[in-house]
């Protein structure tokens, strides 16, 4: 996927596992630990939540060490940056538990065109993710990426 001179290889299997799980396991619970739900991740109001005034007065809520509500407006806003096939995939499958046969008429596609972008999304998440956490100040960043 990526070249060797400019990064260390990536176990694209463990990576897309590592990715799926975050959206499975962890992100409920930092959402709930922030305070927050899964619409406060897929809301049409929110463009990037860490320049809102509320985020700053809550973003000192550390939970086991973790900056849980700049981790989660880091989320939000990775997810925000990726393609439009990414965000609907992310959005829908993902968060919102649509099935795949809505994600393929939402992106007139067949099952193995939202496969491969489903693993495109996943990636691009994972690449994203790790820049936002950068620039939120999260503790700790977290690199989703799983190396070989």
């Amino acid at each position: 996927m990526y070249s060797d001179e400019f990064f260390d290889k990536i176990d694209e299997k463990k990576t897309l596992d590592r990715v799926a799980r975050f959206f499975s396991d962890d992100l409920d619970r930092l959402l709930a630990l922030s305070g927050n739900n899964r619409t406060y991740i897929t809301s049409p109001n929110l463009e990037d939540p860490g320049t809102s005034s509320n985020t700053n007065s809550r973003d000192a809520m550390l939970i086991n060490g973790i900056t849980t509500q700049l981790t989660v407006d880091a989320t939000v806003t990775a997810i925000n940056h990726c393609s439009y096939n990414s965000q609907v995939i992310l959005k829908n499958l993902l968060i919102n538990k649509h099935t795949w046969a809505e994600i393929e008429r939402m992106l007139y596609s067949s099952h193995s065109k939202v496969a491969a972008l489903r693993k495109k999304a996943l990636f691009e998440f994972a690449d994203n993710f790790t820049y936002q956490q950068v620039k939120f100040h999260c503790k700790p960043v977290v690199d989703l990426h799983v190396y070989a």
